[in-house]
């Protein structure tokens, strides 16, 4: 959302998005009790949940834009590529490491790598001579 959306309004973004989502919260179990009042079946509640997250899934995949160029795409896909053929190599190999192991087991947990701080150079200032 913070990609798709200018900074200037980008508080207002955030500020919709957690205004819909709680009154979702709020009005979900509801909205399930009056189905399971109407239809006497608890099964319907369910059928309703799944209803809703199809809808939500076409409107995500249809309506909103990729956050991505082409470009960022394809080095992603190479930087994936690459990563796989690393990690096919090191299952290969007949001594594997207690570090490959180790990265094996919580290999799960890559994605979160996402929420990690980056570094950035600063530009150096202009020295006048």
């Amino acid at each position: 959302m913070a990609i798709l959306s200018h900074f200037f309004f980008r508080s207002r973004a955030f500020s919709l998005f957690l205004g819909v989502m709680f009154m979702g919260v709020a009005c979900g179990p509801s909205l399930g009790g009056l189905l399971l009042r109407a239809t006497q079946d608890v099964l319907s509640v369910f059928y309703g949940s799944a209803i809703m997250h199809l809808i939500y899934i076409a409107f995500v995949c249809i309506i909103i834009p990729e956050s991505l160029s082409g470009a960022r795409m394809a080095a992603s896909q190479v930087r994936y590529l690459e990563e796989m053929r690393q990690l096919k190599e090191a299952r290969e190999g007949v001594a594997v490491g207690i570090l490959v192991r180790i990265k094996r087991l919580f290999g799960f947990l890559s994605p979160l790598t996402m929420f990690m701080a980056c570094t950035h150079q600063r530009a150096q200032p202009f020295e006048g001579a």
